[in-house]
């Protein structure tokens, strides 16, 4: 998507807004306002029922779904790269495509890159990926290898043994769920993937708790079923927001979905 290309979506955009505006503000009616749009009134109704006009900008190629991918690809996360990088090879189909996650399950997935790879692997993907810098691809192996002191031949080879880890389904599982944004991908991304043997990776979401309890103990560090077998009841009952009967149902439902007895 070029510079000009982007000048004109805006200003196509900027139109529609305009026009919205100008219908607030009341200097416009809604059937002239259709009628400027090539719509009719009963049809702008509706989007405006819906607060949604893409059928409108898809139907004038206002935004192109090639567009849409190319912005995509431009805010793409290190995290999201990674993890494209690890599920591809499983999956051919998904290489060319564009996966964004939430914050929220990149921190998970930070969190557990750090536990299970070495300090030496996880730097080399870090420097590769721009997890700190944001840059993804910005160095490369040459540049990586003289930062850590190593040929070019050996950051690739950590690099690829540090993603193969990664690959372990019990990992890509906490990610493969319907935190992950392109939703209508999951189910055939979890058909290639072989099955998962440990289910202590899960997010706390699946002891089917109330939101409120899930996010309390994730700003607490816990994120997954193995930070939460490490709690004691004091340290649930020391977690702002968590009242003696969560702290039951927490560990009630850890006790039946993973027999996990909290102490």
């Amino acid at each position: 998507m070029n510079t000009d290309e982007i000048k004109e979506t805006k200003e196509k955009l900027q139109n529609i807004i305009s026009l919205l505006d100008d219908v607030l503000s009341g200097k416009l009616t809604q059937g002239k306002a259709a009628e400027t749009m090539g719509l009719t009134p009963q049809s702008f109704g509706e989007y405006i029922r819906k607060a949604s006009f893409a059928p409108y900008i898809r139907k004038n190629q206002i935004f192109s779904e090639e567009m849409l991918a190319d912005i995509l690809k431009s805010v793409q996360t290190p995290c999201s790269a990674i993890v494209k990088d690890v599920i591809w090879p499983l999956d051919e189909e998904s290489k060319d495509k564009v996966l964004l996650i939430k914050p929220e399950k990149e921190k998970l997935f930070l969190k557990l890159m750090k536990k299970i790879l070495t300090e030496q692997e996880y730097l080399a993907i870090n420097l590769r990926y721009g997890i700190d810098s944001g840059r993804i691809m910005d160095m490369t192996y040459d540049s990586i290898g003289k930062f850590l002191k190593l040929k070019r031949d050996r950051v690739r080879q950590i690099i690829l043994r540090g993603l193969r880890k990664l690959r372990n389904p019990d990992y890509l599982y906490v990610l493969i769920s319907e935190e992950l944004l392109s939703t209508r991908d999951i189910e055939h991304i979890e058909n290639v993937l072989p099955p998962r043997t440990d289910k202590m990776y899960d997010p706390v979401e699946c002891l089917h708790i109330p939101c409120r309890c899930s996010n309390a103990l994730k700003r607490s560090g816990c994120f997954t079923i193995d930070d939460l077998s490490k709690f004691t009841k004091e340290d649930l009952r020391k977690i702002r927001t968590i009242g003696a009967s969560s702290v039951q149902e927490i560990c009630t439902q850890a006790k039946a979905l993973y027999g996990i007895d909290i102490k």
